[in-house]
């Protein structure tokens, strides 16, 4: 069986429980009143159909504010279920979701970070839109790497 010469099949299965606490997680910027985005109006916060707590809650030092929270909670949930529709597939080669999480999670941050406005700055760059970048590109080498290897799944380990 090919997949014990390697343990990277762990981390797949790992990676489908971290994006789902990270969806999750992030609930707690909202509770904290932190990691928000730009200030906006309360008829834009309105249009989105947003619960009134989460709008109230988005009332910060007396203005309005983007929940950069919910939208990271949100794509974080679409990524979980992204990775377990992948995970289903028959001919799945180990390491394959753990690239695709590095991409996704990147991706996400990437974005993210654009918006909120209490981010550590390395000089004119965002760091975690630095290392956003990192997982993006080492997503995509991991991924590649899963399909040069050619390990298939055992069944009875997912």
């Amino acid at each position: 069986m090919a997949w014990r010469f390697s343990n990277s099949w762990r981390l797949d299965i790992i990676v489908v429980g971290v994006i789902i606490a990270q969806s999750i997680g992030r609930w707690g910027n909202f509770f904290n009143q932190e990691a928000y985005g730009p200030v906006t109006s309360l008829s834009n916060l309105k249009s989105m159909h947003l619960p009134n707590f989460i709008i109230k809650g988005m009332y910060i030092d007396g203005s309005y504010h983007e929940p950069t929270f919910f939208y990271e909670s949100v794509i974080s949930l679409l990524g979980f279920i992204v990775l377990i529709l992948i995970r289903k597939l028959k001919n799945l080669k180990v390491g394959t979701l753990t690239g695709i999480y590095l991409i996704w999670y990147g991706i996400e941050r990437f974005i993210i970070e654009s918006l909120r406005t209490d981010s550590l700055m390395l000089g004119n760059i965002k760091v975690a839109q630095l290392v956003s970048l990192i997982f993006i590109i080492f997503g995509i080498i991991v991924t590649i790497f899963s399909f040069k290897k050619n390990i298939l799944y055992h069944r009875d380990n997912l």
